[in-house]
């Protein structure tokens, strides 16, 4: 499935689902012996971040997920950082995707299913025969997902 299509299907989801919460940061977790299960602290937060409510909540199972941020790795810093260098996090791909395809060589760094979107998307939009990709990636093959 393309990513695209997998966000619409969480989103029509998440609506459904009246246990899904979103503004929410977690503040604390601890096992709760008396009840059998893990007891979350949450503060709900308003769109501008501000504190709307503190409240708690218990959990047999956690799944976490620690967020979206990008990663860029510490020798690569100063060079994301610099509008006038090449370097960008795959999250700044769409902004930036006129000026990739405009260059005459890109490498995309990255086994994740972002490096292999952002590669498939690069090879469909430049003129066939001058392509001027690589691809760079840790992992020996292709997982299923990808």
């Amino acid at each position: 499935i393309h990513r695209s299509e997998f966000d619409n299907y969480l989103r029509w989801v998440s609506t459904e689902l009246p246990s899904t919460h979103f503004g929410h940061r977690v503040d604390a977790l601890a096992w709760d012996a008396g009840e059998a299960a893990f007891a979350v602290e949450f503060t709900r937060l308003g769109p501008d971040g501000e504190t709307l409510g503190a409240g708690l909540t218990h959990a047999r199972n956690l799944a976490l997920g620690v967020g979206t941020a990008p990663y860029v790795p510490e020798p690569l810093r100063a060079l994301a950082a610099d509008p006038a260098t090449p370097v960008l996090h795959s999250a700044d791909y769409l902004a930036q995707r006129d000026r990739l395809l405009a260059a005459r060589h890109i490498t995309v760094v990255g086994s994740g299913q972002s490096g292999a979107e952002v590669l498939l998307d690069l090879l469909r939009s430049r003129p066939e025969g001058v392509e001027g990709l690589t691809w760079l990636a840790r992992t020996p093959a292709f997982a299923p997902m990808e």
